[in-house]
């Protein structure tokens, strides 16, 4: 399965989050530049390994083929470009537009015709950027990916989840509908939250609403959880994010709606 430029710079962003307790802004612009330029050294090396390989000539460590040689070019290229990934996240850049906007500029000029062409997420019958023009991190796991008036979600690290923004305020079966036909950033594996995921964004010591103030569109009333009423399916539970408690009621109220959808962690993180 292919992957898009959005999924590789997402789940980078999630790992280096959970190595960066303060995200991107543990480093400065210059730290980034340096870790991107440094394994861009060692591509160059690899590369040079390589040659001595064609050219006959004896090394005393590194590979000892050709095939070795391109595998340690293939490993310091992907360094090269997740370090460079991240730190176009740190400029408030997203790298396919780096990519697009340089690709298409140069074909303009020579007059080829390939052009690179934006990809669009649709919700409903919006038609939403792909992407914001920035990722603003903030202190802890929870990291915005959104500024301005753009649709945002959140990466939560520390459970391996994205959140989408609130949706609106409908019952619980309009709610399953309008989760099931969200699209966002190219993603079409949004849900409801259980009742746990959604408890998740509680933060002790806040109210109205008590979730961290990142969350910008949170409102401070009841959001609808995936998890039903054991024993009685007219209700379905409910997290309220005024004081942070869990109730349940009947699927025919209006509750807000938020999706999420899960990330893959980096081994030994569940």
């Amino acid at each position: 399965m292919s992957m898009t430029f959005d999924q590789v710079s997402t789940t980078n962003l999630a790992r280096a989050i959970l190595w960066h307790p303060r995200g991107l802004n543990e480093w400065s612009e210059a730290d980034w530049s340096n870790a991107m330029a440094g394994e861009a050294g060692e591509v160059c090396n690899a590369v040079k390994k390589l040659r001595r390989i064609q050219c006959g000539l004896q090394q005393a460590k590194g590979p000892r083929t050709l095939d070795e040689a391109r595998g340690e070019i293939s490993k310091e290229i992907g360094d090269t470009y997740l370090y460079l990934d991240l730190l176009a996240a740190r400029l408030g850049l997203r790298i396919e537009d780096c990519i697009r906007e340089t690709f298409n500029r140069v074909s303009e000029r020579e007059g080829f015709p390939q052009r690179l062409e934006v990809q669009h997420a649709v919700v409903g019958n919006a038609v939403l950027s792909d992407w914001p023009t920035g990722i603003t991190p903030i202190d802890g796991y929870q990291k915005p990916l959104g500024v301005g008036g753009r649709p945002s979600a959140y990466v939560d690290g520390d459970t391996g989840l994205m959140w989408g923004p609130t949706l609106g305020e409908l019952t619980k079966a309009d709610a399953d509908a309008r989760v099931r036909d969200f699209r966002l950033f190219d993603y079409a594996d949004w849900r409801l939250p259980t009742r746990k995921e959604l408890f998740s964004l509680v933060v002790d010591g806040r109210c109205d609403p008590c979730c961290d103030p990142a969350i910008v569109d949170m409102k401070p009333e009841g959001y609808w959880a995936s998890s039903p009423v054991p024993g009685d399916e007219d209700y379905c539970f409910v997290v309220s994010f005024y004081h942070g408690y869990v109730y349940y009621d009947l699927r025919v109220y209006l509750r807000w709606v938020r999706p999420v959808r899960s990330l893959a962690l980096p081994s030994g993180r569940s």
